[in-house]
Order: structure tokens, then sequence, then C-alpha cells
């Protein structure tokens, strides 16, 4: 049976590289990749020969339409490596349609852990709760937003959830202005470009956030805490 390896790759430290990850890109032939120049790119950063090695678009819009292809090469005995541009594959990146089709063959599933910007926000925050909310990529109207965190306010006041979301530098201060609105008392963590050389961390109470601590470049990662006092 051969094996599809999810393959978690650094959100912006190459440092963050595990040795098991360095293993199984060594060994394999076929890659199905988020970005294919950045794939590349990786490989060349960590020192691995890319000749020999097919290397496969993998993005949104090809999600699908490369499962047949992907089931193909499985079934002929190759082992296939999935990675996205950074962090896990199936976080608010491709995976998930790879990973259900593989579920319902007689071949293997493995995972390669590594970085997440999700779970660096969740240990960066400090916030008292054991129990979270990720809902991804915010919605980019203003009024879906707005809906959203409507919709979810109650249940993590009263079950003292966390929200992790993930948001666009072009979008932040909107949003920022938004949470600020309907959420006053709340406590806000957010990591710019997390784990980068440049990486910027801010935790503030919302209505003592000021937005022009906000930069126009790198993605935001935001965890929202509505305390019970």
């Amino acid at each position: 049976m051969a094996t599809l390896y999810l393959i978690g790759t650094p959100i912006g430290n190459i440092k963050d590289v595990s040795l098991r990850m360095l293993g199984v890109l060594r060994q394999m032939n076929y890659f199905f990749v988020e970005d294919s120049r950045k794939a590349r790119l990786l490989l060349k950063l960590l020192k691995i020969d890319s000749r020999g090695k097919t290397i496969i678009a993998y993005d949104r819009q090809a999600e699908t339409k490369k499962l047949g292809q992907l089931l193909s090469l499985l079934d002929a005995g190759w082992d296939v490596g999935l990675l996205t541009e950074a962090g896990m594959p199936g976080i608010a990146d491709p995976g998930t349609y790879a990973v259900k089709l593989v579920r319902q063959t007689r071949h293997n599933i493995e995972v390669i852990p590594g970085v997440s910007a999700l779970s660096c926000a969740l240990s960066l925050c400090g916030f008292e709760a054991d129990k979270s909310l990720f809902v991804g990529f915010l919605p980019k109207k203003s009024p879906d937003k707005t809906r959203l965190f409507l919709k979810i306010k109650q249940t993590m006041f009263e079950k003292q959830l966390l929200v992790v979301f993930f948001e666009s530098p072009v979008r932040i201060k909107e949003t920022v202005g938004l949470l600020k609105k309907l959420f006053a008392e709340a406590w806000i963590f957010l990591g710019r470009e997390l784990t980068k050389k440049n990486q910027q961390l801010i935790w503030s109470k919302l209505e003592q956030l000021k937005l022009e601590k906000f930069v126009s470049r790198g993605e935001y990662t935001g965890v929202l805490w509505l305390k019970k006092e």
C-alpha cells in the first residue's frame, strides 16, 4: 500500500523543520503543492536535490481536479507528499479533499507535524481558556464578518471559548474597528508574520487598541477572548 504524507512546512522560519520532515522530503518522488515556486525554493533552502522529483500544483482552484491524478499515483505504488505554502495541510489550506478521498481507499495516510499559525497563536496569547473555536480566514465583506461574530458572541461568553481567526493585512484595520464596536470589553491577541524576523505581537483590551499599530504587510492571526468577570 502506498502512503499520502501530509507534510507541515515552516510558516516563516526555515529552522522550524523537523528531522522527520527532511527524511520524507528526500525520499519522496511526487509532491502535490499549493505553490510550486515556493515548494522548489523550500527544497533548495533545505539543500534537497529536486531533480527527479515531480511537483504538481494543488491550490484551491485545482484541488478537486487533481484528485484523480493523486489517486492514480497511489494506486501505482508511489508515496505522495502534500505540502501547502506554509503550515499544516487542511488548516485553512488545501488538503481536506485529498484526505477524504484516501480514507475511502486501501492506502495509508501519515502526518508529518509542523508549525501552524493556529497553534502558535494559542500558545502565545496566554488567555485563560482551554477551549477554542477556529473560524479560519474571516469573510471579506464587513456585513458577513459582522454576522459571523454576532452569531458566536453569546456562545463565546457562556462557554468561555477563545475565537481564533486569520485576517489579511489589507483588511485588519477594518476588522479591528468592527471588533472594537462588538467586543469593546474583550481582550485580543494579534500576531503578524509569526516566527519571522519582523514578527509583531500585540496584546490589548479592544477598547484600548489603537488602529495605527497595524502594518499593511503580512498575514495576521487573532485570538479573541471575552472574559467572564
